[in-house]
């Protein structure tokens, strides 16, 4: 889901090139991707990545504390993946969304 909202939002910047009014649009997915990083790295006071060797795993929660299935698949590297690069002099050109990334800095 964090891949989604960086991809969406990547698209509504690149739309707000041209139309500033999804400026809001491309805010809205920014908000949406850090609060589901921000869930991947704190569950249960721990987050779902491993220290030991920089891997995501599922958790179990079974009566109690959350317990890591250390099963290593594709999925475990598919937050990696979530990465945007953003054009300066765009986000320079839309204030709404700016004040929104200066926000999360």
């Amino acid at each position: 889901m964090a891949f989604y909202c960086d991809t969406m939002m990547s698209v509504a910047l690149e739309l707000a090139g041209e139309d500033e009014a999804y400026a809001e649009l491309a805010s809205k997915f920014l908000d949406h991707f850090v609060r589901i990083t921000d869930a991947m790295n704190t569950l249960g006071n721990v987050g779902l990545g491993g220290e030991e060797d920089q891997f995501y795993y599922d958790h179990l929660h079974v009566n109690g504390p959350l317990v890591p299935l250390k099963v290593r698949s594709l999925v475990g590297l598919l937050p990696i993946i979530a990465v945007e690069i953003l054009d300066e002099k765009l986000v320079q050109r839309l204030p709404s969304f700016h004040k929104r990334l200066q926000w999360f800095l």
